[in-house]
């Protein structure tokens, strides 16, 4: 265990803020977790995230780069119930070129609610000796000294007192998600607020829990029918997750936002691409209300380009890029970004000392702290160009930027999708791109290319309309 280097405070205590703090502990640094909610300590539904009961997958980028920071996360997961199955083999997947073919295993993926992994992670993280959790407690604000971090500022939540305290701190990670106030507390320092690229597909969607009893669907453990872009722009998710519970989930693009009341949810699933998916969930028994949720803009955050970002600031996860929901990249995203961060901060290292390294707090980074910024910022990049090209398809959407160049990229991915439904080169590729372990690239590969370009032109061996269950 490293003797402690310093003080860090981590803004939230989610998955982002929670895996973070992991790394800076396990670097040696005193760490600070301040949550403005009230945490349980078990794994239920509680206050501070809004899409806490909407249904949520750990995609395979997330899950190895967890298992890499916190061995044995899944096993723990899997053991208070999540759902682990492959990709894309226990997935009956209708893709908007027509059902997906599965070869061998390509990755894992769990399946959970969102109490759960919180649960799982704060369970693990708050055992390690450096980290202190303080809940109940919101950040108004930064304390800077010079052009360096020097603490939050905040105050106690749920008392009548309003005075504020600095908690002294030379590294801040804000990693409070979509509500993060980073941008209005650097411009009142008097810097500049981050440049903002903003794609509005106007999604929404909602979800239930219902009974899960018996042997899993025919053909597999899961069912995902995509969004069609110009056709029909609902979508459908049904995955198993830990008590014996499916979770459903409908949802579509703007104008298509589906009721919460059980008629009204069953309506929406039956105008559904086919009819499978609707024939399934009218004969579950629900056993929890139906949630709805309407996530604001997908919106990234250039933090990476601001020249006077203070040093020992880093903004994670949702508080720097958000994602439209339904492709799963969130979690993911914040994950790697962990990761990032534990590669660049060496296990042990003591930060420079001395007015040339750390001015008037006598405490820096053993790396750039804008380097970091820099690096989480690509570790989005991919994931933001995917999603937001994507949303880009719909003719709905607001922001973002439609060119040639755009509609070739659109081509080019339904050829590469087409093939993808039974071609194993083709579908390894849209798999790994999608879960985010290869980079967007791979897609461009000799065997893609021949494939898309033979085989693009089809729509596979299997109609939309047809079911896979009989295969």
């Amino acid at each position: 265990m490293p003797l402690p280097v310093g003080r860090a405070a981590v803004l939230g205590g989610s998955l982002a803020g929670l895996l973070h703090a992991w790394v800076l502990a396990e670097a040696g640094w005193r760490v600070t977790v301040v949550e403005r909610d009230r945490r349980p300590g078990k794994a239920e539904f509680a206050g501070g995230v809004p899409q806490a009961r909407q249904a949520h997958l750990l995609m395979p980028a997330g899950l190895y780069a967890i298992e890499r920071l916190l061995p044995g996360t899944t096993e723990l997961l899997t053991g208070e119930g999540a759902q682990r199955f492959g990709l894309a083999t226990d997935i009956r997947w209708l893709t908007p070129a027509g059902w997906l073919d599965s070869f061998s295993p390509r990755h894992t993926i769990v399946s959970f609610t969102r109490p759960l992994i919180d649960w799982a992670l704060r369970h693990q993280v708050l055992l390690h000796p450096g980290v202190e959790a303080r809940d109940g407690v919101e950040a108004v604000g930064l304390a800077v000294a010079g052009t360096r971090i020097a603490g939050i500022r905040c105050r106690e939540r749920g008392t009548r007192d309003r005075t504020e305290s600095v908690l002294p701190a030379e590294v801040v990670v804000d990693a409070t998600g979509r509500t993060s106030r980073a941008p209005h507390w650097l411009t009142e320092l008097g810097l500049g607020a981050p440049e903002e690229s903003v794609v509005d597909g106007g999604v929404g969607y909602c979800t239930g829990l219902f009974r899960r009893a018996g042997a899993d669907l025919a053909g597999g453990r899961a069912m995902y029918l995509q969004p069609r872009p110009g056709r029909n722009p609902r979508f459908g998710i049904l995955v198993p997750v830990e008590g014996d519970r499916w979770m459903v989930t409908v949802g579509g693009m703007r104008g298509f936002t589906p009721p919460t009341d059980p008629d009204g949810f069953l309506s929406f699933a039956r105008e559904l691409s086919v009819p499978e998916f609707y024939e399934v969930v009218r004969g579950l028994e629900p056993v929890a209300p139906i949630h709805g949720f309407r996530p604001p803009p997908s919106r990234r955050r250039h933090y990476e380009r601001l020249a006077d970002l203070p040093e020992g600031l880093l903004v994670v996860g949702d508080a720097a890029c958000t994602f439209n929901p339904i492709y799963g990249q969130g979690m993911s995203v914040a994950a790697r970004s962990a990761l990032v961060l534990r590669e660049l901060l060496p296990a042990g290292a003591r930060p420079a000392r001395g007015p040339g390294a750390a001015g008037r707090t006598g405490v820096a980074l053993p790396v750039d702290s804008r380097r970091i910024q820099r690096a989480v910022s690509r570790e989005a990049g991919a994931a933001w160009q995917m999603a937001s090209s994507e949303d880009l398809r719909y003719e709905t959407t607001v922001g973002g930027r439609r060119n040639p160049l755009l509609k070739l990229q659109h081509a080019y991915m339904d050829r590469v999708l087409s093939a993808a439904l039974s071609h194993r080169a083709a579908q390894g590729a849209f798999i790994d791109a999608l879960s985010l372990t290869a980079p967007p690239s791979g897609l461009f590969t000799p065997a893609v290319l021949w494939q898309a370009a033979l085989h693009g032109g089809s729509r596979g061996r299997r109609a939309e309309s047809r079911s896979r269950s009989g295969r």
